[in-house]
């Protein structure tokens, strides 16, 4: 079963242009490349990921973590608790050419691939 939807799951990656090389690590890990800047693409995701209808999506605390001195930005995705906040996922990017960006991508397996999906719309705007 896992086999069936690892494969369905490159499939779809393979037809996304703006996804170069995104591979899967483990059961919660992406990393590779992605076309598009790093600060665009942040901003879209977090914003994108914030207005998302499905409320397991909307109501994670997204904040942005703005490296510049290394062309690096990164999302966490907290959600809030009784017991206070945990992490549900977190996304870097590095700028690595005018238009190239690496990824590295870490969390809950739902949260992780919904934000990689948006990722996907991002590179494409």
């Amino acid at each position: 079963m896992k086999i069936i939807i690892l494969a369905q799951f490159l499939i779809i990656l393979s037809g996304c242009g703006g996804l170069v090389g995104v591979k899967k690590q483990g059961d919660y890990v992406y990393y590779g490349e992605v076309k598009g800047k790093y600060e665009e693409l942040a901003y879209c995701v977090a914003n994108t990921m914030a207005a998302d209808k499905r409320w397991r999506i909307s109501k994670l605390k997204y904040e942005i973590s703005d490296y510049p001195n290394t062309k690096k930005l990164q999302i966490n995705s907290r959600s809030p608790t009784l017991l206070g906040q945990f992490y549900v996922f977190r996304l870097e990017l590095n700028q690595t050419a005018h238009d190239t960006s690496s990824i590295l991508l870490k969390g809950f397996k739902f949260e992780s691939e919904e934000a990689l999906k948006v990722l996907k719309r991002c590179t494409k705007k």
